[in-house]
């Protein structure tokens, strides 16, 4: 099935028609995950505490949200063996997935969480909620603010620079048909930072194309996708599935994810 593109002042009313048509369940992507929580019944604690919706269920009438994003986010990170604990992170972005993330990551111990975004008061109030419900680091900056360009010490060479152990870009940036733009560069930061990103179209962005040339670990984001969409699926048929393993499954489907 095609995605279904709505206008924000029609989303109310797109919810509607298509509980009408018998639609029990729904993903919600950019740019309506924040705005969606405005025409549910309900909505999951953890999905109220991160503001953001990208799952919805339909029972008995009641339109409940949740969100998988954090979650699809850590169980991707986990797969290809990186552990969230002790980690020091920047995300791009400020929006719906970027919330989801950040409280995640929050949750599993990370260290620090700056917040990087295109407008500096989006990214001040995620920093703020970081900071007050889990008492972890965090700074917010917008783009003129390159944190990129601090320094440890005085060498300038890029094992020096400012030190992330984890850099995921959450916005649109890179994404088709923009395929010839990057969030970031990741030449700016140190060689030894993974470097994540929650586009999927096309597989390979540029900032992971360029992050990986410089010998960097890359992390796609069809993983965050795919497993995104199983814990949806969960919630939609209320049954456990084994993520990893349906994962495999998807990824040996010829020219699925090309």
């Amino acid at each position: 099935m095609k995605p279904l593109r709505f206008l924000p002042e029609q989303l109310g009313e797109a919810l509607e028609a298509l509980i009408l048509k018998g639609y029990t369940g729904f993903n919600i992507t950019i740019p309506h995950k924040e705005a969606v929580m405005a025409f549910l019944d309900e909505v999951d604690p953890l999905a109220e505490k991160m503001g953001a919706v990208n799952t919805i269920v339909v029972k008995n009438g009641i339109k409940k949200g949740y969100n998988t994003d954090g979650l699809g986010l850590l169980t991707s990170l986990r797969s290809q063996d990186v552990e969230p604990k002790g980690l020091s992170v920047l995300i791009v972005g400020a929006g719906g997935a970027a919330k989801g993330i950040a409280h995640a990551l929050s949750m599993e111990g990370v260290t620090k969480i700056d917040v990087l975004n295109r407008t500096k008061d989006r990214a001040f109030t995620l920093s703020e909620k970081i900071k007050e419900n889990y008492g972890i680091q965090s700074q917010a900056f917008a783009y003129e603010d390159k944190p990129w360009e601090n320094r440890i010490g005085e060498d300038n060479s890029p094992e020096k620079r400012e030190v992330y152990d984890l850099i995921i870009n959450t916005t649109s940036v890179g994404m088709l048909p923009d395929t010839e733009h990057t969030p970031l560069e990741p030449e700016k930061f140190n060689k030894n930072t993974i470097f994540c990103d929650i586009v999927y179209k096309p597989h390979e962005t540029l900032f992971l194309r360029r992050a990986r040339a410089m010998g960097a670990k890359c992390i796609y984001g069809v993983e965050m996708l795919i497993f995104q969409a199983l814990l949806s699926e969960q919630f939609w048929e209320e049954r456990p599935i084994d993520l990893v393993a349906t994962k495999h499954i998807l990824f040996e489907t010829e020219g699925l994810f090309k």
